[in-house]
């Protein structure tokens, strides 16, 4: 998890997010400017976080453990078991993003679903999560 130690290391990470996104954000968290198209936003989240979205839009790494005809059950990036919907097959062990809606508890009905490969630092895209959901979740939409 992102944890600024100082106002200074917190700034940059502020500048980092403005840069990568296209975005003009305040240290505190004010939009000042917006040039990218924030209409239909999708929440970062994790198996524990999704339950808190139900019926919205997110996006979410799952490690494929097994394909059931067009459901994906996928271990979360904080360890917990995630089932997508609608998905197609992905290799075994592969990480995949998917975007979709939060339906219920730990399950998401996907609408775009993303190969990432078996390389994927699962660790960072957690604290990627909580951080979007946490002290800076204004950045994030």
């Amino acid at each position: 998890m992102f944890y600024a130690e100082n106002n200074s290391e917190s700034d940059d990470f502020v500048k980092f997010i403005n840069e990568k996104c296209g975005t003009s954000w305040g240290g505190e968290g004010d939009l000042i400017s917006e040039k990218m198209d924030t209409s239909s936003p999708a929440v970062f989240a994790n198996a524990e976080l999704i339950k808190m979205y139900t019926g919205r839009r997110v996006r979410a790494v799952v490690q494929v453990i097994r394909n059931e005809g067009g459901v994906l059950v996928g271990k979360s990036t904080d360890g917990q078991q995630l089932t997508v919907k609608g998905s197609p097959a992905f290799p075994l062990s592969h990480f995949v993003e998917v975007i979709g809606i939060a339906d219920g508890n730990q399950s998401i009905r996907a609408e775009i679903s993303t190969d990432l490969g078996e390389n994927f630092d699962a660790v960072a895209y957690d604290g990627l999560c909580q951080l979007a959901n946490g002290k800076h979740r204004k950045l994030f939409l």
